[in-house]
């Protein structure tokens, strides 16, 4: 015998698959963020994509770390906060929920974009990315419909609380999020690239630093102010820098990860050409005649180092 619209009540029918489904999200949040910062925590990462003075800084991506980090903190309390309507079966928690599910979509699209902004990647939206991304969008078309439809949704949460202060928290964690995605238009400004590679020089250099050096720095940063940019459909140059008197070009490998490469091969047929055109550039042969070696540093899609070959101003002549 069916039940009657009125007797469709409670945590039960299809309301058990969703609920279990709020209770595995914490558990699915930490796993994911374990996965995907726990390099970044390892001594030295944070400071090697961070500092300007490291030849793996990326401009802007330590910003762009801090707003992911900062989102995903947010999207865990929520998770719980969402676990608490849902139980203590709240009027608000349908709206909430619903909220939540957009404002996480939005978030995935915007982090996507900003990061193929940052690392100049040639694809918005990586497998990763799209695999998460559908999966969302897949379980929003299924329960925001069934929460605005279903008798039994209808039926159950209509314990009032204290709504205004539940969607006022939801608004102040909103606003958050908002000031996350300035995060990293505001901070890593490019202009301050040549005071820290000053500071950075006057440290070397025992508070001396030489003319040649410092029009270097100058030159490093105008440059990077067009960087990065993609030399080829694997490489791209992703910074310049001068650091323990050298001028370095720091170069990424957008499709490759270190143990896809012969270290030694590309070393030993990359060496002389790179030597080649540094040698009849007389902007690059320039640098060199001042003393000043030019190193070319590479890594992998990853951030892992591959090589780094130094030329020195001796191997022109």
């Amino acid at each position: 015998m069916e039940k009657s619209k009125d007797e469709l009540k409670g945590l039960g029918g299809w309301l058990v698959l969703f609920g279990f489904g709020l209770l595995i999200s914490p558990i699915r949040n930490i796993a994911i963020a374990i996965l995907s910062w726990s390099d970044i925590y390892e001594i030295g990462a944070w400071s090697s994509v961070t500092d300007v003075s490291s030849v793996s800084y990326i401009p802007f991506f330590g910003s762009l770390l801090i707003f992911e980090l900062v989102f995903s903190t947010v999207v865990f309390t929520l998770s719980i906060y969402i676990i608490y309507l849902f139980f203590r079966e709240r009027s608000s928690f349908p709206k909430a929920y619903i909220l939540i599910s957009i404002v996480s979509i939005a978030f995935i699209v915007i982090d996507a974009i900003l990061v193929s902004v940052v690392l100049s990647a040639d694809t918005v939206f990586d497998s990763q990315t799209s695999r998460e991304l559908t999966a969302l969008l897949i379980s929003s078309a299924i329960w925001i419909p069934y929460l605005l439809n279903s008798i039994r949704v209808r039926n159950t949460f209509v314990n009032e609380g204290n709504a205004y202060n539940e969607f006022k928290i939801i608004g102040v964690v909103s606003v958050l999020s908002a000031a996350c995605l300035i995060t990293p238009l505001v901070l890593d400004e490019p202009i301050l690239q040549v005071n820290n590679q000053t500071e950075t020089l006057d440290q070397q250099s025992g508070n001396h630093i030489s003319t040649v050096l410092s029009e270097l720095i100058k030159e490093s940063n105008e440059l990077n102010l067009t960087l990065p940019k993609i030399m080829d459909s694997n490489t791209r140059l992703d910074s310049t820098m001068v650091y323990d008197g050298r001028f370095i070009y720091k170069y990424s490998f957008v499709n490759s990860h270190t143990e896809e490469i012969d270290v030694p091969y590309f070393v030993e047929t990359a060496t002389p050409v790179i030597t080649n055109r540094v040698c009849k550039s007389d902007n690059l042969r320039g640098i060199l005649e001042k003393g000043v070696p030019l190193e070319y540093a590479y890594y992998d899609k990853n951030g892992a180092k591959v090589a780094s070959m130094t030329i020195e101003f001796n191997q022109c002549t």
